[in-house]
């Protein structure tokens, strides 16, 4: 198959050497000649092991003055956690054998970041 992608930046993925010129030339690529590539390199990277992290996602508050596109739960008034919640959170992660906690919120002004602190 005649590839349409340049012989010197496969061989710079190859060694792991990617630059940001060579993402943005692989944007160029048919789909699915990117993703059999793709393939390949995870392949030479990890095998064919499947591995996950059980992971809980902790929102401390839901309160936002921001106006993120993405986001599905901010409110102007929405609560925050204490610190005592929060752990309480974590504990319950702990049970589920949770390998990793992400404690995220919400944009809040008149929460000083030193409130976490404690954490």
């Amino acid at each position: 198959m005649n590839s349409k992608i340049p012989e010197d930046l496969l061989e710079r993925a190859y060694q792991g050497k990617s630059t940001k010129e060579d993402g943005l030339l692989l944007l160029k690529v048919p789909p699915f000649e990117l993703f059999r590539f793709a393939d390949e390199l995870r392949s030479l990277a990890a095998g064919n092991t499947v591995t996950y992290v059980v992971n809980r996602n902790i929102n401390f508050t839901s309160r936002c003055v921001g106006t993120c596109g993405f986001c599905a739960f901010r409110t102007n008034t929405g609560k925050v956690l204490s610190i005592e919640e929060i752990m309480a959170k974590v504990r319950e992660a702990k049970q589920e054998n949770a390998t990793e906690v992400c404690i995220q919120g919400g944009y809040f002004l008149r929460l000083a970041w030193t409130s976490t602190l404690g954490l």
